[in-house]
Protein backbone atom coordinates (compact mmCIF):
# COMPACT_ATOMS: atom_id res chain seq x y z
CA UNK A 1 0.00 0.00 0.00
CA UNK A 2 1.45 3.25 -1.17
CA UNK A 3 1.25 6.16 1.42
CA UNK A 4 -1.75 8.45 0.64
CA UNK A 5 -3.22 5.43 -1.78
CA UNK A 6 -5.74 3.00 -1.76
CA UNK A 7 -5.35 -0.90 -0.08
CA UNK A 8 -6.20 -1.90 -3.59
CA UNK A 9 -4.41 -0.50 -6.34
CA UNK A 10 -6.88 -0.32 -8.75
CA UNK A 11 -8.95 2.04 -6.95
CA UNK A 12 -6.44 4.64 -7.20
CA UNK A 13 -8.38 6.84 -10.27
CA UNK A 14 -11.67 6.60 -8.13
CA UNK A 15 -10.03 8.13 -5.49
CA UNK A 16 -8.46 10.20 -7.22
CA UNK A 17 -11.75 11.69 -9.28
CA UNK A 18 -13.48 11.33 -6.00
CA UNK A 19 -10.67 14.23 -4.56
CA UNK A 20 -11.38 16.57 -7.54
CA UNK A 21 -14.95 16.87 -6.66
CA UNK A 22 -14.36 17.49 -3.36
CA UNK A 23 -12.31 20.08 -4.36
CA UNK A 24 -15.05 22.09 -6.01
CA UNK A 25 -17.14 21.62 -2.23
CA UNK A 26 -16.65 24.30 0.52
CA UNK A 27 -14.64 22.55 3.04
CA UNK A 28 -17.54 24.05 5.62
CA UNK A 29 -20.17 21.98 4.36
CA UNK A 30 -21.47 19.00 5.02
CA UNK A 31 -20.96 17.63 1.61
CA UNK A 32 -17.06 17.99 1.65
CA UNK A 33 -17.33 15.73 4.87
CA UNK A 34 -19.43 13.17 3.40
CA UNK A 35 -16.88 13.11 0.31
CA UNK A 36 -14.05 12.91 2.59
CA UNK A 37 -15.56 9.84 4.99
CA UNK A 38 -16.14 8.69 1.53
CA UNK A 39 -12.61 8.24 0.12
CA UNK A 40 -11.45 7.04 3.76
CA UNK A 41 -13.59 3.77 2.85
CA UNK A 42 -12.65 3.21 -0.48
CA UNK A 43 -9.04 3.64 0.15
CA UNK A 44 -9.70 1.20 2.87
CA UNK A 45 -11.86 -1.52 0.95
CA UNK A 46 -9.33 -4.44 0.10
CA UNK A 47 -11.43 -5.21 -3.14
CA UNK A 48 -11.85 -3.13 -6.70
CA UNK A 49 -15.09 -0.99 -6.85
CA UNK A 50 -16.60 -1.80 -10.18
CA UNK A 51 -20.34 -0.80 -9.47
CA UNK A 52 -22.39 1.20 -7.66
CA UNK A 53 -24.49 -1.49 -5.34
CA UNK A 54 -20.94 -2.70 -4.44
CA UNK A 55 -19.60 0.84 -3.14
CA UNK A 56 -23.34 1.11 -1.13
CA UNK A 57 -21.71 -1.68 0.74
CA UNK A 58 -19.08 0.15 1.85
CA UNK A 59 -19.51 2.84 5.63
CA UNK A 60 -20.18 6.27 4.84
CA UNK A 61 -21.20 5.94 1.43
CA UNK A 62 -25.47 6.25 0.26
CA UNK A 63 -27.13 6.55 -2.60
CA UNK A 64 -25.92 10.46 -3.22
CA UNK A 65 -21.98 8.97 -3.40
CA UNK A 66 -22.89 5.44 -5.13
CA UNK A 67 -24.21 7.60 -7.84
CA UNK A 68 -21.13 9.89 -7.77
CA UNK A 69 -18.80 6.68 -8.23
CA UNK A 70 -21.30 5.56 -10.58
CA UNK A 71 -20.73 8.21 -13.10
CA UNK A 72 -16.64 8.19 -12.06
CA UNK A 73 -16.76 4.31 -13.50
CA UNK A 74 -18.60 4.87 -16.29
CA UNK A 75 -16.47 7.86 -17.68
CA UNK A 76 -13.01 5.77 -16.73
CA UNK A 77 -15.35 3.00 -18.78
CA UNK A 78 -14.85 0.75 -15.28
CA UNK A 79 -18.57 -0.98 -14.98
CA UNK A 80 -19.03 -4.00 -14.69
CA UNK A 81 -21.03 -5.90 -17.81
CA UNK A 82 -24.24 -6.25 -15.55
CA UNK A 83 -24.52 -2.81 -14.59
CA UNK A 84 -24.27 -1.46 -18.04
CA UNK A 85 -27.34 -0.98 -20.13
CA UNK A 86 -28.22 -4.41 -22.02
CA UNK A 87 -27.97 -4.18 -25.88
CA UNK A 88 -29.82 -7.81 -26.52
CA UNK A 89 -33.47 -7.52 -26.33
CA UNK A 90 -35.28 -9.66 -23.56
CA UNK A 91 -36.07 -13.20 -24.23
CA UNK A 92 -40.06 -13.89 -25.43
CA UNK A 93 -41.03 -15.91 -22.82
CA UNK A 94 -40.55 -13.15 -19.96
CA UNK A 95 -42.27 -10.81 -22.40
CA UNK A 96 -45.45 -13.19 -23.17
CA UNK A 97 -45.79 -13.82 -19.36
CA UNK A 98 -45.91 -9.84 -18.88
CA UNK A 99 -48.63 -9.41 -21.24
CA UNK A 100 -50.75 -12.08 -19.66
CA UNK A 101 -50.56 -10.96 -16.74
CA UNK A 102 -51.57 -7.31 -18.22
CA UNK A 103 -54.69 -8.95 -19.87
CA UNK A 104 -55.73 -10.64 -16.32
CA UNK A 105 -55.32 -6.96 -14.89
CA UNK A 106 -57.51 -5.67 -16.65
CA UNK A 107 -60.51 -8.10 -16.76
CA UNK A 108 -60.32 -8.71 -12.97
CA UNK A 109 -63.39 -6.53 -11.57
CA UNK A 110 -62.56 -4.90 -7.61
CA UNK A 111 -60.01 -2.01 -6.22
CA UNK A 112 -57.24 -0.99 -8.44
CA UNK A 113 -53.83 -2.05 -7.85
CA UNK A 114 -51.49 0.47 -6.68
CA UNK A 115 -48.35 0.75 -8.39
CA UNK A 116 -44.99 1.47 -7.10
CA UNK A 117 -45.49 5.80 -8.01
CA UNK A 118 -48.93 5.90 -6.55
CA UNK A 119 -48.76 8.09 -3.10
CA UNK A 120 -51.21 6.63 -0.70
CA UNK A 121 -51.26 8.28 2.93
CA UNK A 122 -51.24 6.57 6.45
CA UNK A 123 -54.60 6.47 8.06
CA UNK A 124 -55.68 9.22 9.75
CA UNK A 125 -52.74 11.31 9.19
CA UNK A 126 -52.84 15.30 7.82
CA UNK A 127 -52.64 14.04 4.17
CA UNK A 128 -55.54 11.44 4.39
CA UNK A 129 -57.93 14.36 5.69
CA UNK A 130 -56.87 16.66 3.11
CA UNK A 131 -56.98 14.22 -0.13
CA UNK A 132 -60.55 12.85 1.44
CA UNK A 133 -61.90 16.45 1.94
CA UNK A 134 -60.62 17.45 -1.39
CA UNK A 135 -62.58 14.44 -3.03
CA UNK A 136 -65.86 14.61 -1.11
CA UNK A 137 -66.14 18.46 -2.04
CA UNK A 138 -65.46 17.58 -5.33
CA UNK A 139 -62.46 19.54 -6.05
CA UNK A 140 -60.99 18.07 -8.96
CA UNK A 141 -59.98 20.51 -11.14
CA UNK A 142 -59.82 24.50 -10.99
CA UNK A 143 -63.28 25.42 -11.03
CA UNK A 144 -64.07 23.47 -8.19
CA UNK A 145 -61.28 24.54 -6.09
CA UNK A 146 -61.37 24.55 -2.88
CA UNK A 147 -60.06 27.75 -0.09
CA UNK A 148 -57.69 26.87 2.22
CA UNK A 149 -59.68 28.04 5.53
CA UNK A 150 -63.03 26.38 3.80
CA UNK A 151 -61.13 23.18 3.64
CA UNK A 152 -59.59 23.41 6.93
CA UNK A 153 -62.99 23.81 8.24
CA UNK A 154 -64.13 20.29 6.65
CA UNK A 155 -61.12 18.66 7.73
CA UNK A 156 -62.09 19.53 11.70
CA UNK A 157 -65.72 18.17 11.06
CA UNK A 158 -64.73 15.01 10.41
CA UNK A 159 -62.06 14.53 13.12
CA UNK A 160 -58.67 16.98 12.04
CA UNK A 161 -57.36 17.92 15.29
CA UNK A 162 -54.41 20.30 13.37
CA UNK A 163 -54.78 23.86 12.75
CA UNK A 164 -54.16 26.29 9.93
CA UNK A 165 -50.09 26.77 10.12
CA UNK A 166 -49.87 22.79 9.93
CA UNK A 167 -52.52 22.55 6.74
CA UNK A 168 -50.09 25.00 4.90
CA UNK A 169 -47.15 23.39 5.47
CA UNK A 170 -48.76 20.08 4.17
CA UNK A 171 -50.60 21.32 1.28
CA UNK A 172 -46.79 22.79 0.59
CA UNK A 173 -45.66 19.00 0.47
CA UNK A 174 -48.75 17.43 -1.05
CA UNK A 175 -48.53 20.02 -3.81
CA UNK A 176 -44.51 20.28 -3.94
CA UNK A 177 -43.14 16.81 -3.06
CA UNK A 178 -45.87 14.55 -3.83
CA UNK A 179 -47.79 16.54 -6.70
CA UNK A 180 -51.28 15.27 -5.46
CA UNK A 181 -52.82 18.61 -4.84
CA UNK A 182 -51.98 22.15 -6.85
CA UNK A 183 -53.15 25.54 -5.93
CA UNK A 184 -54.86 27.92 -8.74
CA UNK A 185 -54.13 31.47 -9.59
CA UNK A 186 -56.73 32.45 -6.82
CA UNK A 187 -55.16 30.33 -4.21
CA UNK A 188 -57.33 27.70 -4.10
CA UNK A 189 -56.94 23.74 -4.27
CA UNK A 190 -57.73 21.03 -6.25
CA UNK A 191 -56.59 17.50 -6.54
CA UNK A 192 -54.73 16.63 -9.50
CA UNK A 193 -55.13 13.59 -11.64
CA UNK A 194 -52.51 11.58 -9.64
CA UNK A 195 -54.23 12.82 -6.55
CA UNK A 196 -57.40 11.55 -7.40
CA UNK A 197 -55.89 8.16 -7.82
CA UNK A 198 -54.20 8.59 -4.49
CA UNK A 199 -57.80 9.47 -2.61
CA UNK A 200 -58.75 6.11 -3.92
CA UNK A 201 -56.20 4.48 -2.74
CA UNK A 202 -56.93 6.26 0.81
CA UNK A 203 -57.91 3.14 3.69
CA UNK A 204 -61.16 4.49 5.16
CA UNK A 205 -63.60 7.23 4.67
CA UNK A 206 -64.18 10.71 6.25
CA UNK A 207 -68.04 9.39 6.79
CA UNK A 208 -66.56 6.46 8.97
CA UNK A 209 -64.61 8.87 10.65
CA UNK A 210 -66.92 10.97 11.54
CA UNK A 211 -69.82 9.39 12.88
CA UNK A 212 -70.44 6.16 14.87
CA UNK A 213 -72.69 3.57 14.36
CA UNK A 214 -74.24 2.59 17.80
CA UNK A 215 -76.18 -0.52 16.48
CA UNK A 216 -74.30 -4.07 15.64
CA UNK A 217 -74.63 -8.02 14.28
CA UNK A 218 -76.29 -10.00 16.41
CA UNK A 219 -73.50 -12.42 16.47
CA UNK A 220 -72.40 -13.47 20.14
CA UNK A 221 -73.24 -11.92 23.23
CA UNK A 222 -69.58 -10.84 23.95
CA UNK A 223 -69.05 -8.97 20.34
CA UNK A 224 -72.49 -7.49 21.23
CA UNK A 225 -71.21 -5.71 24.20
CA UNK A 226 -67.24 -4.54 23.03
CA UNK A 227 -69.33 -2.88 19.81
CA UNK A 228 -71.46 -1.58 21.73
CA UNK A 229 -69.14 0.14 24.37
CA UNK A 230 -66.67 0.85 21.67
CA UNK A 231 -69.75 2.55 19.66
CA UNK A 232 -70.26 4.58 22.76
CA UNK A 233 -66.90 5.37 23.58
CA UNK A 234 -66.16 6.36 20.29
CA UNK A 235 -69.11 9.54 20.34
CA UNK A 236 -68.00 10.40 23.38
CA UNK A 237 -65.12 11.27 21.73
CA UNK A 238 -66.70 12.68 18.80
CA UNK A 239 -68.79 14.73 20.90
CA UNK A 240 -65.92 16.27 23.04
CA UNK A 241 -63.88 17.14 19.72
CA UNK A 242 -66.76 18.81 18.16
CA UNK A 243 -67.04 20.73 21.70
CA UNK A 244 -62.84 21.77 21.27
CA UNK A 245 -63.27 22.99 17.40
CA UNK A 246 -66.45 25.24 17.90
CA UNK A 247 -63.88 26.81 20.72
CA UNK A 248 -61.21 27.59 18.02
CA UNK A 249 -62.31 30.46 16.76
CA UNK A 250 -60.79 32.25 19.65
CA UNK A 251 -56.83 30.88 19.16
CA UNK A 252 -54.97 32.85 16.93
CA UNK A 253 -54.55 30.49 14.15
CA UNK A 254 -58.83 30.70 13.54
CA UNK A 255 -58.39 34.31 14.12
CA UNK A 256 -56.07 35.04 10.89
CA UNK A 257 -57.82 32.68 8.55
CA UNK A 258 -57.06 34.04 5.15
CA UNK A 259 -60.53 35.77 4.33
CA UNK A 260 -58.92 37.18 1.05
CA UNK A 261 -59.16 33.76 -0.68
CA UNK A 262 -62.77 32.99 0.65
CA UNK A 263 -66.07 33.51 -1.11
CA UNK A 264 -69.12 35.30 -0.10
CA UNK A 265 -70.63 31.47 0.31
CA UNK A 266 -67.74 30.38 2.23
CA UNK A 267 -68.19 33.80 4.80
CA UNK A 268 -71.32 33.39 5.17
CA UNK A 269 -71.40 29.74 5.96
CA UNK A 270 -68.97 30.37 8.81
CA UNK A 271 -70.87 32.91 10.05
CA UNK A 272 -73.77 31.12 10.29
CA UNK A 273 -72.38 28.06 12.47
CA UNK A 274 -72.31 28.81 16.39
CA UNK A 275 -69.78 29.77 18.01
CA UNK A 276 -68.82 31.74 21.19
CA UNK A 277 -67.54 35.54 20.71
CA UNK A 278 -63.85 35.66 21.01
CA UNK A 279 -62.23 37.66 24.55
CA UNK A 280 -62.05 40.96 24.19
CA UNK A 281 -58.08 41.39 25.82
CA UNK A 282 -57.37 38.91 22.59
CA UNK A 283 -59.11 41.10 20.08
CA UNK A 284 -57.95 44.30 21.02
CA UNK A 285 -54.39 42.38 21.22
CA UNK A 286 -54.24 41.48 17.94
CA UNK A 287 -56.54 44.14 15.90
CA UNK A 288 -55.81 47.40 17.59
CA UNK A 289 -52.93 49.23 18.03
CA UNK A 290 -51.80 50.69 21.47
CA UNK A 291 -52.28 54.73 21.81
CA UNK A 292 -49.79 55.40 22.99
CA UNK A 293 -47.02 53.60 20.46
CA UNK A 294 -45.37 56.58 19.48
CA UNK A 295 -44.80 59.58 21.21
CA UNK A 296 -42.94 63.06 20.60
CA UNK A 297 -40.61 62.30 23.21
CA UNK A 298 -39.36 58.84 22.37
CA UNK A 299 -36.15 58.05 20.71
CA UNK A 300 -36.10 55.34 18.15
CA UNK A 301 -33.00 53.49 16.66
CA UNK A 302 -32.48 50.80 13.78
CA UNK A 303 -30.49 47.73 14.64
CA UNK A 304 -29.26 45.20 12.54
CA UNK A 305 -29.03 41.80 13.96
CA UNK A 306 -26.58 38.69 12.79
CA UNK A 307 -27.31 34.90 14.13
CA UNK A 308 -24.64 33.96 15.74
CA UNK A 309 -24.58 31.45 13.70
CA UNK A 310 -23.52 33.58 10.73
CA UNK A 311 -20.54 34.75 12.70
CA UNK A 312 -19.12 31.44 14.15
CA UNK A 313 -19.00 30.02 11.18
CA UNK A 314 -16.83 32.05 8.93
CA UNK A 315 -13.02 31.84 8.65
CA UNK A 316 -12.82 35.32 10.19
CA UNK A 317 -15.20 35.72 12.90
CA UNK A 318 -16.06 39.14 13.30
CA UNK A 319 -15.54 40.67 9.63
CA UNK A 320 -18.60 40.89 9.03
CA UNK A 321 -19.70 42.71 12.20
CA UNK A 322 -16.49 44.57 11.45
CA UNK A 323 -17.20 45.84 8.44
CA UNK A 324 -20.50 46.92 8.94
CA UNK A 325 -19.54 48.61 12.04
CA UNK A 326 -17.12 50.01 9.93
CA UNK A 327 -20.28 51.70 7.31
CA UNK A 328 -22.11 53.08 10.26
CA UNK A 329 -24.62 50.59 10.53
CA UNK A 330 -25.83 50.09 14.18
CA UNK A 331 -25.48 46.05 14.51
CA UNK A 332 -25.62 43.07 17.01
CA UNK A 333 -24.86 39.43 17.19
CA UNK A 334 -27.70 37.34 18.44
CA UNK A 335 -29.56 33.56 18.33
CA UNK A 336 -32.32 34.24 15.94
CA UNK A 337 -34.84 31.63 15.63
CA UNK A 338 -35.39 32.48 11.65
CA UNK A 339 -33.38 34.19 8.94
CA UNK A 340 -29.76 35.12 9.45
CA UNK A 341 -30.51 38.75 9.47
CA UNK A 342 -33.27 40.76 10.93
CA UNK A 343 -33.58 44.36 11.57
CA UNK A 344 -35.75 45.75 14.92
CA UNK A 345 -36.82 48.92 16.47
CA UNK A 346 -35.23 50.20 19.73
CA UNK A 347 -37.76 52.52 21.18
CA UNK A 348 -36.18 54.48 24.53
CA UNK A 349 -39.07 56.76 26.67
CA UNK A 350 -38.49 58.99 29.22
CA UNK A 351 -39.27 57.56 32.57
CA UNK A 352 -39.83 53.84 30.61
CA UNK A 353 -38.22 50.83 29.83
CA UNK A 354 -36.60 49.87 26.65
CA UNK A 355 -38.80 48.18 23.95
CA UNK A 356 -37.67 46.24 20.71
CA UNK A 357 -39.98 45.76 18.04
CA UNK A 358 -39.04 43.40 15.13
CA UNK A 359 -39.72 44.51 11.70
CA UNK A 360 -41.22 42.71 8.72
CA UNK A 361 -37.83 42.21 6.97
CA UNK A 362 -36.42 38.74 7.01
CA UNK A 363 -33.13 37.85 4.95
CA UNK A 364 -31.46 34.42 4.23
CA UNK A 365 -27.77 34.29 3.18
CA UNK A 366 -27.57 31.27 0.71
CA UNK A 367 -23.98 30.68 -0.90
CA UNK A 368 -24.21 28.47 -3.85
CA UNK A 369 -22.84 25.16 -3.53
CA UNK A 370 -24.67 25.32 -0.10
CA UNK A 371 -27.95 26.38 -1.59
CA UNK A 372 -27.08 22.97 -4.61
CA UNK A 373 -26.19 21.36 -1.14
CA UNK A 374 -29.36 22.03 0.76
CA UNK A 375 -31.70 21.57 -2.22
CA UNK A 376 -30.63 17.96 -2.47
CA UNK A 377 -31.12 17.07 1.27
CA UNK A 378 -33.97 19.03 1.81
CA UNK A 379 -32.79 21.49 4.07
CA UNK A 380 -33.74 24.53 1.69
CA UNK A 381 -37.60 22.88 1.15
CA UNK A 382 -37.71 22.54 5.16
CA UNK A 383 -36.49 26.64 5.35
CA UNK A 384 -38.97 27.62 3.41
CA UNK A 385 -41.98 26.18 4.89
CA UNK A 386 -40.64 27.27 8.55
CA UNK A 387 -40.70 30.63 6.82
CA UNK A 388 -44.37 30.20 5.47
CA UNK A 389 -45.30 29.68 8.90
CA UNK A 390 -43.72 32.55 10.12
CA UNK A 391 -46.28 34.47 7.24
CA UNK A 392 -48.78 32.27 8.64
CA UNK A 393 -48.45 33.43 12.08
CA UNK A 394 -47.08 37.36 12.12
CA UNK A 395 -48.80 38.37 9.05
CA UNK A 396 -46.70 39.58 5.96
CA UNK A 397 -43.47 39.38 6.15
CA UNK A 398 -40.75 40.09 3.43
CA UNK A 399 -38.31 37.14 2.83
CA UNK A 400 -34.60 38.03 0.88
CA UNK A 401 -32.53 35.23 -0.10
CA UNK A 402 -29.32 37.18 -0.61
CA UNK A 403 -27.42 34.30 -2.54
CA UNK A 404 -23.20 34.55 -2.37
CA UNK A 405 -21.41 33.61 -5.87
CA UNK A 406 -22.92 33.10 -8.99
CA UNK A 407 -25.54 30.68 -10.21
CA UNK A 408 -23.31 29.80 -13.40
CA UNK A 409 -21.16 27.53 -11.11
CA UNK A 410 -20.61 23.89 -11.49
CA UNK A 411 -22.79 22.57 -8.59
CA UNK A 412 -24.80 19.32 -8.24
CA UNK A 413 -28.24 20.51 -9.24
CA UNK A 414 -27.57 22.64 -12.56
CA UNK A 415 -28.18 26.14 -13.07
CA UNK A 416 -32.35 26.01 -13.88
CA UNK A 417 -33.06 23.84 -10.86
CA UNK A 418 -31.20 26.23 -8.65
CA UNK A 419 -33.60 29.07 -10.24
CA UNK A 420 -36.42 27.19 -9.93
CA UNK A 421 -36.03 26.81 -5.94
CA UNK A 422 -35.42 30.71 -6.00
Amino acid sequence: MVAGGCVHADNDPLVEDLLALKQRVRESTHLASNYARAITSVRAHPEPLRSAADAKKLRHIGNYMANQIHGILRKRGLLEAEDRAPSIAPPPTPVARAQADISTRDTSVGTPERSARDYAPAYRKQPWFVLLALQEAQAVDEDAAMASDALLQRMLDTGYEGNSAKLRACLASLSGTHEVVKRSNLGFYYLTQKGRRSAELCPGSLTGAATTTTTTTTTTDAVTTAAASSAAASGSVRKNQTGVVRQRPSSPNWTYAELEDSDEEILTDLNTRPAPEPEPEATNKKHTVPEDLIRETDTWELVLLLDHREIIERRNPRILERKLLERNVNCEVRVLGVGDVQWIARRKRIGGETQEFMLNVIVERKEVHDLSGSIIDRRFFEQKTRLATVRENCGDVHVIYLIEGSLTQITTVRTSGLHTAM
